[in-house]
């Protein structure tokens, strides 16, 4: 809103799994960093990285985009940070953390949500000083950090998911 202050909140992590079985060949995919929010939006969701036919051993969700909001003239407000990612059809798994949430005065401004980090990468951090874009996420499975402006930034972007196989023999 007009004399408004804006901010985003940080995206969640994606989930982390193991499977333990005999060599095989297996079909797998790996998900896709979460694009980075555009100004007045939520990011992205991370894809999803899946090992066996359709996920079948293992299928780990990405982390779900941060919240945005602007606090209009004279209000104050907090956006929600994105959910974790979570395991399914796996040996072990946990889920991913929770973006960092976000606030917004419009009397002395606001700060982005912390994008959460993962086993293997760090999130976005804290963007707090007027009219900045998000931080994206660095290394593997971690969440973007979000935005805080008077005007239009975007968030930043997650982190692509990975696979590692070790073989045994």
């Amino acid at each position: 809103g007009a004399g408004g202050f804006g901010v985003g909140a940080g995206g969640g992590a994606g989930a982390y799994g193991e499977v333990w079985e005999a060599a095989t060949s297996r079909d797998y995919a790996v998900g896709a960093a979460g694009a980075a929010g555009t100004a007045g939006n939520t990011g992205g969701t991370g894809g999803t990285t899946t090992w066996g036919t359709a996920g079948a051993q293992m299928s780990l969700a990405g982390g779900v985009g941060g919240t945005s909001l602007n606090a209009g003239v004279g209000t104050s407000a907090i956006a929600v940070g994105g959910a974790g990612g979570s395991p399914t059809s796996v040996g072990v798994g946990i889920s991913g953390g929770t973006g960092g949430g976000a606030f917004a005065t419009n009397v002395i401004g606001g700060f982005g949500g912390q994008g959460a980090s993962s086993s293997f990468g760090g999130g976005g951090p804290t963007c707090g000083s007027l009219n900045s874009a998000g931080n994206s996420a660095s290394g593997f499975g971690a969440g973007g950090g979000g935005a805080a402006s008077t005007g239009d930034q975007s968030g930043g972007a997650g982190a692509i998911g990975f696979i590692i196989v070790f073989e045994f023999g």
